[in-house]
């Protein structure tokens, strides 16, 4: 992914038969090193475990949620730098939509991560917004989780240990979840089909007012979730995708 392009090229990828990437982002940036022997595949979503009509009544028990307005993101908050976006967006959305809830499900790597995680805690404290934001660690089912939301965001300035294009964005279209991304490459190539929603880098105020947009409007959450849905049957299908890495591999013979 992303990764191979911005680090030292070692022998096992200069001297490969063939690189697979996730975007067109990465294979230019290999091909200006002088890569050519670079295909891009797209990634593959398991239509059937990410479906709109998960059941998830017993993880919202769980999480004890009634009838909040759930925004989900899932990924890392500190070297993405989502964090500042997020908290800031909280404080504007809670403002318009009271009943309003922040799921944020990150994995904690280290120290700095966990001592990260409780600042932004403390800040939701002081800004009275605890009732309002909820951290998650591990997610045993994140297909049960996504159903919760309303509105999936992911609001990073940068790309950190995830692939170009992050699954969980990809799981969200396919439960018909609505999807707001940062406008950088490669996550901006996804705005050639038409079913997600960009912010600009940094640009809190767009976020609060798309998340606002969103929720308050049923039908245009329900325009890009059924545009979601189609554009990863369509592209990100993983038994498309299979097949392609079968002719790359028939190939290779």
């Amino acid at each position: 992914g992303g990764k191979i392009a911005n680090e030292v090229l070692d022998e096992k990828i200069v001297f490969s038969d063939k690189i697979v990437v996730f975007s067109e982002y990465t294979k230019a940036k290999l091909n200006q090193k002088g890569i050519k022997n670079v295909v891009k595949i797209n990634h593959g979503i398991d239509l059937r475990k990410f479906n709109p009509n998960i059941n998830s009544y017993k993880l919202k028990k769980e999480l004890n949620i009634k009838n909040e307005k759930i925004v989900l993101y899932a990924g890392d908050l500190v070297y993405t730098e989502a964090n500042e976006n997020i908290l800031r967006s909280l404080f504007l959305v809670e403002k318009k939509i009271r009943d309003v809830k922040f799921i944020l499900a990150c994995k904690i790597h280290s120290k700095k991560e966990m001592m990260n995680i409780e600042k932004l805690k403390d800040q939701a404290k002081k800004l009275n917004l605890e009732k309002n934001l909820l951290m998650l660690n591990t997610v045993e089912n994140m297909n049960e989780l996504i159903s919760l939301c309303d509105v999936y965001i992911h609001p990073i300035n940068k790309h950190f240990r995830k692939p170009d294009i992050p699954l969980i964005i990809l799981e969200a279209m396919a439960e018909k979840k609505p999807v707001i991304i940062t406008d950088i490459p490669p996550l901006n190539e996804l705005s050639k089909y038409n079913a997600v929603l960009k912010i600009k880098k940094n640009n809190y105020h767009e976020l609060s007012d798309k998340i606002i947009n969103l929720i308050a409007d049923k039908g245009i959450r329900d325009k890009y979730g059924k545009l979601g849905r189609k554009v990863i049957k369509k592209h990100f299908n993983i038994d498309a995708t299979a097949k392609e890495y079968a002719k790359l591999y028939s190939k290779l013979r």
